[in-house]
């Protein structure tokens, strides 16, 4: 009976432990969430919830060509950039998530320094659990698409002012895409953004416009009528173009 009070006691433990955060529900696309994160402050304890979600199906570009992959599990393996004081507690054991919903969240907390001072650039390091041509391999994955500032003790907070972003496209997911495709879009101030998508020869085969508020904007576009291939996708705005390819599979 001790025996399994004891056991019940470190099942319940380990579930606390890892329950330390909630995945946010404004991130309804593969990709990690919110981005920047909000600004940090010397001296002052920083406590911020990172949600991701990656999809149980994609494609991935393999020695040049495009393949279909399932997921059968993703581990957060690593988080740089950060202060070293710095702790990531994940909402499920071992930063590892299985099934049909791979999503989830994680808590970084720490207090930083003087030395923290400016902007950071965090790097996640994921392994994903893969199925190609249902033969399972293990695929390594790093985002580099997550910023934040830490500003010096006698300066205040900025969180999402005009001056912690900078206009840029920091996704586009999925990439390749079949029937629709999520475009991560960041401003630094209230503005009428046009989204035009044109095929290989130039030809314009979508347009939009996206009222984007400051900080981080999503546009979704369909893209079932679109036909396989290679498409140039641009963003234009007061501050300029910005464009990227992308691929309908």
């Amino acid at each position: 009976m001790r025996k399994f009070i004891l056991l019940l006691f470190v099942i319940v433990f380990s579930y606390s432990a890892n329950s330390q955060c909630t995945p946010d529900a404004n991130l309804t696309h593969s990709g990690f969430y919110p981005n920047p994160l909000p600004d940090g402050k010397v001296g002052v304890a920083y406590n911020q919830n990172i949600t991701f979600q990656f999809p149980s199906d994609t494609n991935i570009v393999i020695f040049g060509s495009s393949q279909a992959i399932h997921i059968d599990s993703v581990i957060i393996q690593s988080v740089n950039g950060f202060p070293a004081s710095f702790t990531k507690t994940c909402d499920a054991a071992n930063c590892k998530y299985f099934g049909s919903s791979l999503r989830g969240c994680m808590k970084i907390s720490g207090t930083p320094a003087a030395a923290d001072t400016g902007s950071k650039k965090l790097v996640i390091s994921v392994i994903l659990k893969i199925k190609l041509s249902g033969v399972p391999l293990p695929y390594p994955l790093t985002d580099s698409s997550q910023t934040y500032r830490v500003a010096p003790a006698n300066v205040g907070l900025n969180r999402g002012t005009v001056a912690s972003y900078n206009f840029g496209i920091d996704q586009i997911t999925p990439n390749p895409f079949t029937e629709k495709t999520v475009v991560t879009i960041s401003s630094p101030k209230n503005d009428k953004m046009v989204v035009i998508i044109r095929d290989i020869l130039g030809k314009e085969v979508y347009r939009n416009e996206v009222n984007c508020k400051t900080g981080v904007n999503y546009a979704t576009i369909n893209t079932e009528d679109f036909k396989a291939g290679y498409y140039l996708l641009s963003v234009t705005s007061a501050s300029g173009v910005i464009t990227r390819k992308i691929t309908k599979r």
